[in-house]
């Protein structure tokens, strides 16, 4: 199962520097005001590592792809 950020932020990542070769470490911001710290994004858009844990399913993420309101660079 792919976990990509919403289409629209995918774009703003694009513009963001990569932590890492093909990788962008941001913080997400999600609709209730929460904030999720140390996000790594493979390719600008899927959600592969959260705090160091590896995430490979919605279970793993503890909020829904549909939360997600904004992303700033942690670069």
């Amino acid at each position: 199962m792919s976990l990509k950020i919403p289409y629209n932020l995918s774009v703003k990542v694009a513009d963001f520097p990569e932590s890492s070769s093909g990788v962008n470490q941001v913080t997400l911001i999600l609709i209730d005001g929460r904030k999720i710290s140390e996000v790594y994004l493979a390719r600008g858009k899927e959600i592969v590592e959260i705090h160091n844990k590896s995430i490979s399913s919605m279970r793993d993420l503890g909020f829904s792809l549909f939360e997600i309101k904004d992303v700033i660079s942690e670069v």
